[in-house]
């Protein structure tokens, strides 16, 4: 049997993927200064390496997409239960100091807005994504208006197949969502100046060709056509799990730059 080389674990952020700790991730409860890749290196006697889910997604298109176009400089969207990304530049993700970078849910779209959890007001997280779409989809029909929905079963499914269906409380709420999401990705590109952009995960899969056609039509009006006319904007169509693929292949690169990590794994028997 074929030995593992390496760990490669992905998370929401905020982390610190150098040292391996998952920082108390909005989504995980209680995960303060959790030594992951500790735990895994030694529970398993391979090295770990831990990345953040969104720079996970890039750096999969980054490796198994090397040769289109518009990769090296790309931007990978992770719209879910939080909002975030992961850049490529000149065929390099952008990690930042601490490795923090790409927390671009954390961008203020309403100075006025409300207190997130990051300590931030009016972040565009607080306004897209798919907690905030099932949260606005409760809210309305508990206050009486009619849906095919119900409280107590928001999956993505159900919301998919309503707002397919027409219905009205799913299609406002995941529109005005997308609508939001189009605002983030238009600061991105004039900051950072993609050639290709790809989104993915939770908030696509409601109903990817209509968040699609949205985002492109926002950013043809608000965006100068000089860049506009220079981008691909795509849902993610990689047949497996994108974070998944790139946090192995982070592992993989990882390794491979230094062989010595693979020294300490334990022999086969």
């Amino acid at each position: 049997e074929e030995t593992p080389a390496a760990v490669g674990v992905s998370c929401g952020g905020p982390l610190d993927s150098r040292a391996g700790l998952i920082l108390s991730p909005p989504n995980l409860p209680g995960w303060d200064a959790v030594p992951v890749t500790a735990f895994l290196e030694e529970r398993l006697g391979l090295p770990a390496f831990l990345c953040n889910d969104a720079n996970a997604g890039a750096f999969a298109q980054l490796w198994y997409r090397s040769k289109e176009y518009g990769i090296r400089n790309m931007i990978y969207v992770l719209a879910g239960q939080g909002v975030g990304c992961g850049m490529i530049t000149d065929g390099k993700l952008v990690l930042g100091h601490r490795g923090l970078a790409g927390e671009f849910g954390h961008n203020t779209i309403n100075f006025n807005g409300p207190r997130c959890e990051c300590g931030n007001y009016g972040c565009l997280e607080k306004y897209c994504s798919f907690i905030v779409l099932c949260e606005n989809i409760e809210k309305r029909i508990r206050n009486g208006e009619s849906s095919m929905l119900t409280p107590d079963d928001l999956s993505t499914a159900k919301i998919s197949e309503a707002v397919r269906a027409g219905d009205t409380v799913a299609r406002e709420e995941y529109e005005k969502v997308c609508g939001f999401l189009a605002i983030g990705i238009i600061n991105l590109i004039n900051q950072f100046n993609p050639g290709l952009i790809v989104i993915g995960d939770e908030l696509t899969q409601v109903d990817g060709e209509l968040l699609l056609s949205i985002v492109q039509k926002r950013v043809h009006d608000c965006v100068n056509p000089l860049i506009y006319n220079e981008i691909v904007i795509e849902l993610d169509s990689m047949p497996e799990n994108p974070v998944l693929m790139g946090a192995a292949a982070i592992a993989a690169q990882q390794v491979l730059s230094d062989p010595g990590k693979l020294m300490d794994m334990p022999e086969e028997e």
